[in-house]
C-alpha cells in the first residue's frame, strides 16, 4: 500500500515550527505569534512559488492584493513582518541575508568577555576618528545586544541569526522605529565587521 504525502501537511508542520520559534526567540508577543502564523500561511497559498518571481517580488504582490482588498495599514504591516520573519529569520533564506565578513578590528574568534569586546570596540571607533556621540551610542546597542542574548538564552555571538532576531524583536516587541532599527544594526555590523 502506497500513502501519498501531502503537501500541505508539510507546510503545516513548518508553520506550527514556526509558531514555536517566534514564541522561544520572543520574536512576537504570545497573543500575536497565531496572527504571524495566518499571514505567513495566507502568502504561502496566496503566491505559490513557481521559480519565476523571487521572494520579495512575491511580497510585494501578496501585500498590494492585501492593500486592494482593504486589509488595514498596520495588518498589511503584520503580515510583511510575518512573511519576512518566516522566510528571513526561520527558513534562513538567502535573498535577505546581509552576510558578516570577519571584522578588522577584530583579532580572531577568541572568546572575551563582555567587557573586553567592549573595550575593543570603543578602541576599533577611536582609531576610525568616530565621534565620542558615535562612541557612545555604538557601544550602547552592543551592551544592549549581549543583553539580549543573556536573556534569550542565546549563544553569545555576533551570528547572522541572532543579529537577526535581534532588529526583529526591536521592531516587532520593543516598537522601536525604522530609525533606531537602523542605527541598532549600524553598531552590530560595525562590531562584526564592515
Amino acid at each position: 500500500m502506497v500513502v501519498a504525502h501531502n503537501n500541505n501537511d508539510d507546510k503545516e508542520l513548518e508553520l506550527a515550527r514556526f509558531a514555536e520559534y517566534l514564541l522561544a526567540k520572543r520574536l512576537a508577543p504570545e497573543k500575536n505569534a497565531k496572527f504571524y502564523v495566518q499571514w505567513a500561511r495566507r502568502f504561502l497559498l496566496a503566491t505559490p512559488s513557481d521559480g519565476t518571481l523571487g521572494l520579495q517580488d512575491r511580497l510585494q504582490i501578496y501585500l498590494d492584493d492585501l492593500r486592494k482588498r482593504g486589509t488595514e495599514d498596520w495588518q498589511v504591516t503584520q503580515a510583511e513582518h510575518a512573511v519576512r520573519l518566516f522566510f528571513h529569520n526561520f527558513q534562513k533564506e538567502t535573498e535577505w541575508r546581509r552576510p558578516f565578513a570577519p571584522s578588522a578590528c577584530q583579532a580572531t574568534e577568541e572568546i572575551v568577555s563582555k567587557a573586553t569586546a567592549l573595550q575593543k570596540l570603543r578602541e576599533c571607533l577611536r582609531l576610525r576618528h568616530y565621534s565620542y556621540r558615535t562612541e557612545q551610542t555604538y557601544v550602547d546597542w552592543i551592551n544592549r545586544y549581549f543583553d539580549y542574548l543573556a536573556t534569550a538564552e542565546a549563544p553569545i555571538a555576533v551570528t547572522q541569526q541572532t543579529v537577526r532576531d535581534f532588529l526583529a524583536h526591536l521592531a516587532l516587541v520593543r516598537h522601536v522605529g525604522a530609525s533606531t532599527q537602523n542605527q541598532a544594526f549600524s553598531a552590530l555590523l560595525f562590531f562584526s565587521g564592515e
